[in-house]
């Protein structure tokens, strides 16, 4: 009898666990507008497949060189090929600026590097056919580039980073006897819409409607972080004017149903939220179609680091740098931003897929046959 009793709260147990994740996802996703959609493009070409068939060469803490952030350092990834450039940014006397951190909480505050020129230095760099890029990739400057930004701010503290991000992004607000704000000259390379709005994007977006342009992304499990208290973690305890101002800039939110995330390299739910790469149906306009199903994307997480390197840490995964080769063949996954600060024998082989490929936009299906 006691064995059933057992085996019943188990399994209630097990069926909550199952519901507060479904709830969870569900609520975190309710700040992303965008629906996912079954792509109808052309798969005959393979430089304008939909955005999800696409491996992009991501970085993460792209301003910081190991020791400091600065400007270089954001050059440096720039010249090597990286078109997911990953800024961690912070509040601090009126101004917004971009510090180090390896979740969402700065381990360095450094107010050496300003968010406007930090901007200024991808538009400036990254858009760029005077650029020297990495030599065995082509035409890297016709590519777009994403500017994900992780926001911060401390605890009980009540200032509105994404607003200050916005103005930064779109111009201070106009003032008394201005008719609208002054947005910074490379803001001709926004992906926008003839009304000034940020372009939606997702994961059924030609690459030919984003070429050469600069692309803003936000996370949504960051929004909520700083924004939603921790015990109710839901978009509609973000505030109205917050959600605004993000919306006046941001081109797709990771987190969601549009672009799902996982925050660890080694996430548990990699192995059941994805699919092992392969062949798509080849009757819908040729053989460049895979079977991938999302645009993913997977960043590390704290604990994502040597486990004899941190001894202190029981948490430590040992993944300093994630297999790229598995994660995309086994998990489909696109977008997986490496911290290029931490060299090792993963990163040197992330690296030469896309060198192997001449292109940081590597077609999914030109993975399938050449990594394996």
């Amino acid at each position: 009898m006691k064995l059933k009793y057992i085996f019943l709260f188990l399994s209630i147990a097990i069926l909550l666990v199952v519901f507060y994740r479904q709830y969870y996802l569900f609520h975190r996703e309710n700040l992303d507008t965008i629906e996912a959609s079954k792509c109808n493009n052309d798969y005959t070409d393979s430089t304008n497949l939909p955005l999800k068939e696409y491996c992009v060469k991501s970085s993460f803490n792209s301003a910081y060189d190991g020791t400091d952030v600065s400007k270089d350092a954001i050059v440096q990834r720039i010249k090597e090929g990286y078109r997911f450039i990953d800024l961690n940014v912070f509040s601090a006397s009126g101004d917004v600026y971009v510090g180090f951190s390896p979740d969402n909480s700065p381990a360095l505050i450094s107010n050496k590097l300003l968010l406007i020129d930090a901007l200024d230095a991808i538009a400036t760099n990254a858009l760029s056919t005077s650029t020297v890029f990495d030599s065995c990739m082509n035409n890297v400057a016709a590519y777009p580039v994403f500017i994900h930004l992780r926001v911060y701010r401390p605890p009980g503290s009540i200032v509105d980073i994404i607003s200050n991000i916005a103005s930064v992004i779109n111009g201070p607000p106009a003032g008394p006897g201005q008719p609208s704000a002054s947005p910074p000259a490379y803001s001709v390379n926004y992906l926008r819409n003839d009304d000034g709005t940020p372009t939606q994007i997702d994961s059924c977006t030609p690459l030919s409607n984003l070429m050469g342009k600069m692309i803003f992304s936000m996370d949504i499990l960051n929004i909520l972080e700083i924004y939603a208290p921790s015990t109710y973690q839901n978009a509609v305890t973000v505030p109205p004017d917050t959600i605004t101002a993000m919306q006046s800039f941001a081109n797709v939110l990771t987190g969601g149903s549009t672009f799902p995330a996982f925050y660890r390299y080694t996430d548990e739910s990699l192995i059941y939220r994805t699919n092992t790469l392969g062949v798509g149906d080849s009757s819908i306009g040729g053989s460049k179609k895979t079977n991938v199903k999302y645009m993913y994307i997977a960043f590390p997480h704290p604990d994502d680091v040597s486990k004899s390197a941190t001894p202190s840490n029981p948490n430590a995964t040992g993944v300093v740098q994630p297999d790229a080769k598995g994660m995309i063949l086994n998990r489909s996954i696109q977008f997986t931003p490496l911290r290029v600060y931490l060299a090792d024998t993963n990163l040197n082989a992330y690296i030469k897929i896309f060198d192997g490929a001449g292109t940081p936009f590597v077609p999914m299906s030109y993975l399938i046959t050449h990594l394996k």
